[in-house]
């Protein structure tokens, strides 16, 4: 059996990182996800340092990169829609391996 779940985590300020809270989130996280049972997770970043860390950190490889104006994500009704339109970054899909 396939397991599938998605956890959404953002941070509006950089007070957070300034407290560790997202380094500690990005070391939790793997442990927990691995004890539900799965077996990878794909995380999406927009962000060179989590990348950063999810890469050299914890084993993670670059699946592939998108331009962030172009990524195109479903909505509750299942409806496309660009979440990111206006946005000039890339987004980064990091697979790791539990």
């Amino acid at each position: 059996m396939t397991h599938v779940g998605r956890l959404s985590f953002m941070f509006g300020s950089m007070r957070f990182f300034c407290i560790g809270l997202g380094t500690k989130l990005n070391q939790v996280f793997p442990d927990h996800v691995r004890h539900r049972g799965f077996k990878y997770v794909i995380v999406d970043t927009t962000s060179s340092t989590i990348q950063h860390i999810y890469v050299t950190k914890l084993k993670g490889k670059v699946s592939t990169s998108v331009s962030g104006s172009t990524f195109i994500s479903k909505n509750a009704n299942g409806d496309d829609y660009r979440p990111l339109e206006h946005f000039d970054g890339d987004i980064s899909f990091i697979v790791l391996y539990l």
